[in-house]
């Protein structure tokens, strides 16, 4: 289930914490257009009806208004629903056997719970999606990040459907030109302002709703790893998805001295020079847990739950435990004042959307609020 862990931000050059954890390759991609050439059958006009899409990798020509549309990725997906469209066909956490996914809510923890389709299953999040299946599903448009598109082959892609590679979800802003570059795909640029006022609402909603919290507990510490002392942890900055949420209802995130990145490889001997913070959340995966879930394909819904359950739990075994048993750790103040909140990677930090953000609040206030 990579989906917990898969895309963390790794910097050219930071060590990985497991194979394939980057969501970019080191020096970025380049940009390249995804018309079809003269040989491949393209007209030799553009009609009417058709549009030129700027993304992250270049260009896209995308004629009509997309029906049949795909997501490689939870990012995409959270984007895509943000837009009111539903996917015709998906990747999914949980790696499951039937030809459609008939229960979203459990095979897609959370975002689950905005699909009303049963869209077709092209595999399992971390994996190359079947091109087999997306060939027979035929579909208008495809959508996934940047990652997902190369894992699935950027180049055989566009043979399938005009393809829109979406840039790294966890830099600054990216998320915004995600969503616009989508709704272009879509054919109608006015619901990406729809779905970005609606997220407006929401932090100004949550600012006033935290404004005692800020006023009291004003600087974060933002964490994410699988353990205090099996690889890295990483400071997660103001300059990513979650520290910019937080900025935005008030709140400081605390970070090294000149830090200009959304994230830094860090140790726990680091965390005494944060001590700052006046609350730490932890984002904890399990790279273990994963890998046991991906061992067999799942076929029923009991087990799906069953599965689900155990590894939604399992993301935040191993750092809770690290934590609690950790001088340095129990030395910051957070620790002493009961401060120190813990999250999963997966829903905190995968997501990267509008829905994502509403989750995002709604534990914030399930945390600050309601102690």
């Amino acid at each position: 289930m990579r989906w917990f862990y898969r895309s963390l931000p790794i910097r050219c050059g930071a060590l990985a914490l497991v194979a394939g954890l980057s969501i970019t390759a080191c020096g970025g991609d380049r940009p390249q257009s995804n018309r079809p050439s003269a040989a491949e059958g393209a007209p030799e006009a553009i009609a009417s009806d058709c549009r030129t899409v700027s993304h992250f990798s270049g260009e896209t020509e995308v004629c009509e208004s997309p029906e049949k549309i795909v997501v490689l990725d939870a990012h995409s997906l959270d984007l895509l629903l943000s837009l009111g469209r539903q996917p015709a066909g998906i990747v999914t956490p949980l790696p499951i056997t039937t030809d459609r996914v008939e229960q979203p809510s459990v095979a897609v923890p959370y975002l689950g719970n905005f699909v009303t389709t049963k869209p077709v299953y092209l595999g399992t999040a971390g994996r190359a999606p079947s091109l087999e299946v997306l060939t027979l599903l035929r579909p208008d448009l495809i959508l996934g990040e940047s990652w997902s598109v190369r894992s699935a082959s950027e180049v055989l892609l566009p043979k399938v459907a005009p393809t829109v590679p979406l840039g790294p979800r966890t830099e600054k802003n990216q998320w915004r030109r995600n969503l616009r570059a989508m709704a272009q795909a879509l054919g109608d640029e006015n619901l990406a302002d729809q779905a970005i006022a609606r997220y407006e609402q929401q932090l100004a909603k949550a600012k006033k709703d935290l404004a005692e919290v800020v006023s009291q507990r004003p600087k974060v510490l933002l964490l994410t790893g699988e353990s205090l002392t099996k690889g890295a942890i990483f400071i997660l900055t103001g300059e990513g998805f979650i520290g910019q949420m937080l900025q935005a209802i008030g709140f400081e995130v605390v970070t090294p001295p000149g830090v200009t990145q959304n994230f830094i490889p860090s140790s726990v001997e680091v965390l005494p020079s944060l001590n700052e913070a006046d609350m730490v959340f932890v984002l904890g995966y399990s790279a273990e847990a994963s890998e046991a879930v991906e061992a067999e394909d799942i076929i029923d819904e009991k087990a799906l739950v069953e599965r689900q359950n155990f590894l939604i739990g399992q993301q935040l075994a191993r750092i809770k435990a690290d934590w609690g048993e950790n001088a340095i750790a129990q030395s910051l103040t957070a620790s002493k004042t009961d401060q120190v909140y813990f999250r999963t990677f997966y829903e905190w930090n995968v997501f990267n959307g509008p829905l994502g953000a509403e989750l995002i609040l709604t534990q914030l206030r399930e945390s600050l609020l309601e102690e």
